[in-house]
């Protein structure tokens, strides 16, 4: 599945607020939300109450692609930002 599949997913579920994700023909081969399990290709989920940016900077660091988010943060990544991230 490629961003551009994830995003019309999201806009069908009313939880896409922001769409930064380029053209989305990129293929994520993982998901995740814990930065010190990202790998090369991962779609990484922020979220948590405690989540700080540098955990993200992290996930970049081991190779994440892409992310979700309710916050935009300042990462070169294509991104989608959504209203809830659990329900993401």
């Amino acid at each position: 599945m490629n961003l551009s599949e994830i995003r019309m997913l999201l806009t069908q579920a009313n939880l896409l607020t922001k769409d930064a994700a380029g053209e989305g023909n990129l293929v994520p081969s993982a998901i995740g939300c814990d930065s010190k399990t990202a790998t090369a290709g991962t779609l990484f989920f922020c979220k948590g109450v405690r989540f700080k940016a540098q955990y993200l900077a992290d996930a970049v660091e081991r190779g994440a692609c892409a992310y979700i988010s309710e916050v935009e943060y300042d990462v070169n990544l294509p991104h989608l930002l959504v209203s809830d991230v659990r329900k993401a």
